[in-house]
């Protein structure tokens, strides 16, 4: 993966993704690099933190997601992570539940998005998620 994160140590908060500022940073980035291949990189950082590891990375702002050019792959972006200030650790059972929710939305299957949702005790997204296209 073309991602750089410094050492971490672990600590135990909330977990916390601020997407809008994930999205400010892709905007940023495109100045220099595709929008798709940064879209596609930081998704897959964060996607094998939650799905691969269990240990998430909490504060993903712009002063802490960074991307700059690939130090070995010409005209490539590399995402560098910094601030381990923040991270939770995500059991099996939840990753699990998360990924048929996460199914669930890409298929657009109402249904599985609520049992998806009830199994997880968010409820009150039921409506929201199953608006999305």
């Amino acid at each position: 993966m073309d991602a750089n994160i410094l050492p971490v140590h672990r600590y135990k908060f909330p977990i916390r993704i601020l997407l809008f500022h994930l999205v400010i940073l892709c905007l940023i980035a495109t100045l220099f690099f595709a929008l798709s291949d940064v879209s596609k990189l930081i998704s897959s950082l964060f996607h094998s933190q939650v799905f691969l590891s269990g240990f998430v990375h909490s504060d993903p702002h712009p002063a802490n997601v960074m991307v700059r050019k690939h130090p070995k792959k010409r005209g490539r972006p590399q995402v560098v992570l910094v601030d381990h200030g923040l991270y939770k650790e995500i059991d099996s059972d939840f990753r699990i539940l998360y990924a048929h929710l996460y199914k669930s939305l890409l298929l657009a299957d109402v249904p599985a998005i609520q049992a998806s949702c009830e199994k997880l005790g968010i409820t009150k997204m039921v409506r929201i998620y199953s608006l999305l296209p």
